[in-house]
């Protein structure tokens, strides 16, 4: 069952910080961070509600910071567009000339893990699924999403 939580310091410190790299960005602050737990993602984006919704908080601030960052470039493309990728690349720049490298570094990374990735869509990763199933009859829900995770984009998180 979905709980949301009252957001910890720590996540809404790393909100905080990683907006300043989104100047025209929710000028009205309207949107929103949550801590949920009960869900399968770690953090989502939620166009409806305005909300930017989390279910684990990192330890390491370079990947809060890249969560948060990414997510927020989600709340004007949905997928990991063209127009996404371009606003990593925007707030890479300006992250950059503030004297972070190691997040730049990070944000280029995470761009680059995506190209391509517009050939990837739901009936691909459908097909996908049903293939994975059909040769593991009792393969569990996240186990298939850590495999989908690491076959197309690289990393290990579901």
């Amino acid at each position: 069952m979905r709980t949301i939580n009252e957001t910890p310091k720590r996540l809404q410190e790393a909100y905080n910080f990683v907006r300043q790299f989104f100047p025209n960005w929710d000028r009205k602050r309207q949107w929103q961070i949550r801590y949920i737990s009960g869900v399968y993602y770690i953090a989502k984006c939620n166009t409806d509600l305005k909300t930017i919704d989390f279910r684990l908080i990192s330890d390491d601030d370079i990947e809060l910071y890249m969560l948060l960052i990414h997510e927020i470039c989600h709340t004007s493309s949905p997928a990991h567009s063209k127009k996404w990728q371009d606003r990593m690349k925007i707030a890479g720049h300006r992250i950059n000339k503030s004297g972070y490298p190691l997040l730049t570094r990070e944000i280029i990374n995470e761009v680059n893990r995506y190209k391509g990735s517009s050939n990837i869509n739901g009936k691909f990763i459908y097909r996908k699924i049903v293939e994975i199933v059909m040769d593991n009859k009792n393969i569990s829900f996240e186990d298939i999403m850590i495999y989908l995770s690491k076959e197309y984009y690289g990393g290990g998180r579901a």
